[in-house]
């Protein structure tokens, strides 16, 4: 089965540069409307009536409105989110379900990675390989997965006003990640059980921002009504680094950024989600949770958020998607781009 498939979105931004207002970020803040046409194709393959091999991918280009020296080499590539985007092969044999995967992506815009940054775009390049084998025990069902992530910089970060630090390269980074959950059947309409997990990310070119990472938690799913379903999960987050203080963001001159977390002070995850169909034309799904993570742009930052999506079908052929979503970001360490102290900034908005 070969799929066609083209997408257009239309974005508008107050803040481009992604700056804090307070003159501690390089880039004056700027807004656009920026446009993303997209040309997709995904294919399955039945390898036999068991195995199954998925593909999808999307090219795209990014134009900004006002500020059009942004659009050099804009080109997006993405395989999408979800565990059956990129190349997806599913195996099974009795009651063991085993996937391999590779979702990729050549992204700039930073608009929507959350950090205070005083920059409107990085070019860069995302892979994350792995595998994960679900064994389903009836009353039990386990999950074990392991997956490789590189994150490579292909070219300097740009802001409205043009190019700024050259050393993009000291971002580039690796993970490997081991991830296992174990879910008991309590009911029939009740799963509760557990998930860990455990990475260790390195920085090639700045060794300093290495740090590993353990993860967890209980997690519930409830079938609510046969119309609404809900799924919750949180834990705590542990964090170490090899000078024994906390993830530091990656600093592009020759002073490492400060590192003025707490230590290894451990953080935790929530997540509660509520997905309603209101009946066949509308359904919607609420969200509301607080993260804990840590990345070469941000260092250890902690957002707590609120987001609301639903889907509105008018006709067979048509349907539109209303949103919501805020979030607050604490950002324990300064940006990779500058500025002396840590953030703390909102960021909210509506799509359709």
């Amino acid at each position: 089965v070969l799929r066609a498939e083209t997408d257009l979105t239309v974005e508008w931004t107050d803040n481009v540069n992604l700056t804090s207002g307070n003159g501690s970020t390089s880039a004056p803040a700027a807004s656009d409307m920026i446009i993303t046409p997209t040309i997709g194709m995904s294919a399955l393959v039945p390898i036999s009536n068991l195995n199954t091999l998925r593909f999808r991918a999307s090219v795209g280009y990014i134009k900004y409105l006002r500020n059009s020296n942004l659009d050099r080499s804009n080109i997006v590539v993405d395989s999408g989110s979800g565990s059956n985007s990129g190349i997806s092969f599913d195996m099974l044999v009795d009651n063991l379900r085993v996937n391999f995967h590779d979702r990729f992506s050549v992204q700039n815009d930073l608009v929507n990675v959350g950090t205070v940054s005083g920059v409107a775009q990085l070019p860069r390049f995302n892979n994350t390989i792995g595998v994960q084998a679900l064994w389903d025990l009836n009353a039990v069902i386990i999950t074990v997965g392991y997956d490789h992530l590189n994150f490579i910089t292909l070219g300097p970060p740009k802001t409205t006003q043009g190019d700024v630090q050259q050393n993009q390269d000291r971002l580039n980074y690796s993970t490997d990640q081991f991830s296992a959950s174990a879910t008991y059947k309590i009911g029939p309409a009740i799963l509760g059980g557990i998930e860990g997990t455990a990475s260790y990310t390195r920085y090639p070119n700045f060794d300093t921002a290495d740090y590993t990472n353990f993860s967890i938690g209980p997690t519930l799913e409830v079938q609510l009504t046969h119309l609404t379903h809900i799924s919750a999960s949180g834990g705590l987050k542990f964090y170490t680094v090899p000078n024994g203080g906390a993830p530091a963001a990656v600093s592009l001159d020759s002073t490492p950024a400060p590192v003025t977390g707490n230590g290894t002070r451990p953080g935790y995850y929530a997540n509660l989600t509520v997905t309603h169909r209101l009946n066949r034309f509308y359904s919607d799904s609420l969200s509301a949770g607080h993260t804990d993570d840590a990345t070469s742009l941000s260092g250890r930052s902690q957002t707590d958020f609120v987001r609301y999506s639903s889907t509105w079908q008018i006709s067979r052929r048509f349907a539109i998607g209303p949103g919501l979503f805020f979030e607050h970001v604490n950002q324990d360490t300064s940006s990779a781009f500058g500025g002396a102290t840590p953030q703390s900034f909102q960021r909210y908005g509506c799509t359709l």
